[in-house]
């Protein structure tokens, strides 16, 4: 059973399936086809309550079982009963192969046409899916309507896996738009939209992630049978680990497509970039000037002051800055404080250090030792220079850590609440100095060289903050795949 057809005549909608695989013979299908022909053509039903105990007598033995475990029997047979009898020999004699043999295929009717207004006012036509009442536990009532916008006798919206409806499986009557309608939070519920513009509204792209991300039937009963294995491992011997790995891999299999850009996050992320365009041009003007003359108009201030315009987003750890904290320092006879550029407030609540220096500081001496290049001695005093703040802060963090948490909330809109404070725990240091080494030689000693020292996390060159912006820019826009 892999094609399946919706059939439109006039104001009703018709399903058709194969046959072959039913499991028993439904009492609805004896009523269409084996009966005498002129009683179901032509027959006026002169009221409710004779309906009605028609109704009764087909189903009093074969029960009303959901055809595809979707569409209800009873419901098949009010419309069955509406049709206009020319419509009625229409389908009678698509379901009779000769004679009175039976088809390999049933067309019989699941809806009829409805018409609804959309936010403009504007009245439009959908299929409202009769046979398939979508009900919550508060007694509510919704059904699925597809649109019949750009009409056709024969439309095949496709009744598979991937599109419109979806079951748990043969044995299981398990229908995701039911579960979808009990969720459903809203005092008018009249169901869901197929196509066309009004709400709440569905396409084939929306339903394929509904269906692969809803809770299944059997999903719970591995969950019940989980949770009951946990417990019952205390008396007897059992094996949670292949319910929880069934579990593990529909959640998986349900994000395996996740989205980088959404129509959520779209604009934010274009102002980003926008941004990020902008201060990369600033900086690049900074560090690359038309004469050598013109860098004189810029001095280690300005340097710092981009640098933490950009800060914030090549460094999301950070969340506030504050400049020259000063410090004391104990039983040092030559410096009574220590005065970094910058400490800088980590989403965690601990502190870490930043040093910024300018493009035009050298990073090596002009001569090598042994065909090495070596740290100038600028950079060998920077370092050292940090290595006494990170060692200072923790050896007074105790009553330090107070006096920080204040002063970030004096000259910041920093926050943290009354019950915590910034945390003098390992801090780690930022610095950004010179430019990038004009060899490959050059560049991979400076790798080798920066990642001796542990207290600094990170040791960027001016180019390598121009790098990180333009990675930022360019970052993937499709999807994590699992």
């Amino acid at each position: 059973m892999k094609n399946y057809d919706f059939t439109e005549i006039n104001n009703y909608i018709y399903f058709t399936e194969d046959t072959y695989d039913w499991y028993e013979p439904s009492p609805l299908r004896v009523l269409m086809t084996k009966s005498s022909k002129n009683r179901f053509l032509n027959c006026t039903y002169k009221s409710s309550k004779e309906v009605e105990n028609v109704k009764n007598i087909i189903f009093e033995k074969g029960g009303q079982r959901k055809i595809q475990h979707l569409f209800d029997q009873g419901i098949i047979f009010d419309l069955w009963v509406r049709i206009p009898d020319d419509e009625k020999e229409c389908i009678y004699d698509s379901n009779m192969r000769d004679g009175n043999n039976l088809s390999n295929t049933w067309t019989f009717p699941i809806g009829e046409k409805k018409k609804f207004c959309n936010s403009s006012g504007k009245k439009e036509k959908y299929w409202q899916i009769t046979a398939m009442p979508l009900n919550d536990k508060q007694g509510n009532t919704g059904y699925l309507y597809l649109s019949d916008k750009n009409e056709k006798p024969k439309r095949k919206w496709g009744l598979n896996n991937s599109r419109v409806f979806k079951t748990n499986g043969p044995k299981q009557k398990y229908n995701f738009w039911d579960a979808l309608y009990s969720v459903w939070e809203e005092q008018e519920k009249p169901g869901f939209f197929l196509g066309g513009t009004v709400e709440p509204n569905f396409n084939l792209t929306d339903i394929k992630k509904i269906q692969n991300n809803l809770v299944t039937k059997t999903e719970l009963d591995k969950y019940t049978m989980l949770q009951n294995s946990k417990f019952a491992e205390k008396y007897i011997n059992t094996n949670s680990s292949k319910f929880s790995l069934y579990l593990q891999k529909k959640q998986q299999a349900r994000e395996a497509d996740i989205p980088i850009i959404t129509s959520d996050n779209r604009d934010v992320i274009r102002q980003v970039n926008s941004v990020l365009r902008q201060k990369s041009s600033e900086l690049k003007k900074m560090i690359e000037p038309d004469q050598v003359s013109d860098r004189a108009i810029w001095n280690e201030n300005d340097y710092q002051k981009i640098l933490l315009e950009i800060f914030p987003f090549i460094f999301p750890q950070y969340t506030h800055f504050i400049r020259e904290y000063q410090f004391k320092i104990d039983n040092n006879l030559n410096k009574k404080s220590e005065r970094p550029d910058f400490l800088a407030a980590t989403t965690n609540l601990s502190v870490d250090v930043i040093e910024i220096k300018k493009p035009d500081f050298e990073i090596f001496k002009r001569g090598t030792y042994r065909g090495n290049s070596v740290f100038s001695s600028e950079v060998q005093g920077l370092i050292s220079q940090i290595q006494k703040y990170i060692f200072n802060l923790e050896r007074n963090a105790e009553k330090e850590e107070s006096k920080i948490t204040q002063t970030f909330k004096n000259k910041t809109d920093f926050d943290c609440g009354k019950s915590e404070s910034l945390r003098v725990r390992s801090p780690k240091a930022i610095v950004v100095i010179g430019r990038k080494p004009n060899s490959d030689e050059k560049i991979r000693d400076f790798e080798i060289y920066k990642r001796r020292y542990q207290d600094i996390e990170e040791f960027l060159t001016y180019d390598d903050i121009l790098d990180r912006i333009d990675r930022i820019i360019n970052r993937q826009t499709g999807t994590i795949k699992n």
